[in-house]
């Protein structure tokens, strides 16, 4: 391959690659024409790309970019999959597929800005999915609002408090009500605003 084509290669790679939320190194070896088209065609449906590439192709195109972290693992027969969306989804398919076909194996990841090995790569499948959590946010406000009420009510419930703790404990007791209202307080602000977010979209 000439200078030029080479250069064209690394150019065509760095800019699939950029903007990527999601990315994962693979081995491919093992896998028939027939086996990689159909895994394509799976990823496209979650919105990722695969690409077999050469690890010095691989090298050129991700360094200066949040992927250059992913350098060390470019070695031997190397897969890139990537997309921008949720990162979970394509990594749901990948790991399913490594147990139908186990010469294809995952290497390493890279999700929300953050470069991780094989064993958290794999992790991200365990995660739910962006619309599971989107659908799960207005229940868990309602329930963190009421657990944030009780909070603020049981001072007053002679079972939960008792007003004739030392001092000291109830200063360590206003320490830890401060953090749970924080994150009372967090959750209900992403909830609201995952809510208005929905309205706009339906407007």
């Amino acid at each position: 391959m000439k200078r030029v084509e080479k250069a064209a290669v690394v150019d065509e790679l760095k800019t699939a690659l950029t903007g990527a939320t999601v990315a994962m190194l693979a081995d491919p070896q093992g896998l028939t024409m027939s086996e990689l088209t159909e895994l394509r065609k799976l990823l496209r449906q979650q919105g990722a790309s695969l690409r077999v590439v050469k690890n010095t192709f691989a090298r050129l195109a991700t360094a200066g970019t949040k992927l250059q972290d992913l350098k060390p693992y470019l070695v031997g027969p190397t897969a890139i999959i990537h997309g921008k969306g949720d990162p979970a989804a394509p990594a749901k398919l990948l790991v399913a597929f490594t147990k139908t076909k186990p010469t294809f194996q995952i290497k390493a990841g890279f999700a929300e800005g953050t470069v991780l090995a094989k064993e958290d790569a794999l992790a991200l499948a365990d995660l739910p999915s962006r619309e599971v959590l989107a659908a799960s946010l207005p229940v868990l406000c309602n329930r963190s609002c009421a657990a944030l009420w009780l909070y603020c009510m049981d001072p007053f419930v002679p079972s939960c408090w008792s007003w004739r703790r030392s001092s000291s404990r109830r200063g360590r007791g206003a320490g830890l009500g401060v953090k749970r209202l924080r994150h009372h307080r967090y959750i209900c602000d992403v909830a609201v605003k995952e809510r208005s977010d929905d309205g706009k979209g339906d407007s």
